[in-house]
């Protein structure tokens, strides 16, 4: 029986092994460099903020309450600079709408502050869904889905 070591899908390439090859294209750390970047100013607002339970789980009361909504507004920051990228690169379209229904949303439009559509350039390409959520009446945090392209339909 052969053992066979797999390793993370995404790693840093400066702790990888020569011996290994990459599992990502060449070009991949170039972009997120970038994406980097982009942040540096898209994020430049968006301090973040220490885990208030480093040692442990939160308690089950904390869960769906924000006592400090504006301390997410750093994914939001970070979803910029990668629309931002993409869209210089001329990887991705970004397009985006006003809350409406889609298919196996987690929530109801009345709780979502925007949808924004990522749609890949190349042919076939999956499209990228990102919800802005609302949480107490401030955007706060992002629902993730994937569609074929021009496949999601907004009601």
């Amino acid at each position: 029986m052969e053992v066979v070591a797999v390793t993370p899908a995404v790693m840093d390439a400066a702790r990888m092994d020569a011996s290994v090859p990459p599992l990502h294209p060449a070009w991949f750390d170039a972009l997120v460099a970038d994406v980097e970047g982009a942040f540096a100013v898209t994020g430049s607002l968006t301090p973040g903020w220490e885990d208030p339970y480093p040692d442990r789980d939160p308690p089950p009361e904390k869960y769906s309450h924000c006592s400090n909504p504006g301390k997410y507004a750093i994914l939001h920051a970070r979803v910029a600079a990668w629309v931002q990228v993409l869209s210089e690169r001329n990887m991705a379209t970004a397009t985006g709408t006003a809350p409406q229904p889609w298919l196996d949303a987690l929530r109801s439009p009345e709780l979502l502050a925007q949808i924004l559509c990522l749609q890949p350039r190349v042919p076939g390409g999956i499209m990228l869904v990102l919800a802005s959520t609302l949480v107490d009446g401030h955007v706060f945090g992002l629902d993730v889905g994937l569609s074929k392209p021009l496949s999601v339909r907004l009601r």
